[in-house]
């Protein structure tokens, strides 16, 4: 599914980006919430008691490990650019998933469905628009562990 995704992503012009942290998010952060949220769940969110601190950790964690993992991973095929500045939004949509899904609104809708929409949404904001922004304004640090690139992220 997620070759898939990534293939009509690309097919139509779109750098994976957003669909790869929305699958990632979804199908491993919060399958790895479950599991820990039930099992080390003791202390729950103030505004939903339905989730707790430990889930909502574990989600954001292991989506943005998942992500970068795939990014180095589909970055040899080239359908993806492996950079600091990919790592840095995987990093934001992941902490943003998580707070959608422990928000409380996901237990009147189905988190199947705000998780990934708000990854795709976010994330098209955190690639294309505001981190390039702060790159070229140097408000941000190049850093590379390759080749050293000029004035770019």
């Amino acid at each position: 599914m997620l070759s898939q995704s990534l293939c009509v992503a690309q097919s139509i012009g779109e750098r994976p980006r957003s669909p790869l942290a929305g699958i990632c998010n979804l199908c491993v952060g919060d399958g790895i919430a479950d599991i820990i949220g039930r099992r080390f769940g003791k202390k729950k969110i103030p505004y939903n008691k339905d989730k707790s601190f430990a889930g909502s950790i574990a989600m954001g964690t292991t989506g943005f490990v998942v992500s970068v993992g795939y990014m180095y991973y589909f970055s040899m095929f080239g359908f993806v650019e492996k950079s600091f500045r990919m790592v840095v939004g995987f990093l934001v949509v992941s902490l943003a998933s998580a707070f959608v899904e422990s928000h409380p609104i996901c237990t009147k809708f189905d988190d199947n469905l705000m998780v990934p929409l708000a990854s795709v949404l976010l994330g098209s904001l955190a690639f294309s628009a505001t981190f390039p922004r702060l790159c070229e304004e140097g408000l941000v640090a190049h850093v590379s562990h390759s080749t050293p690139r000029t004035g770019s992220c």
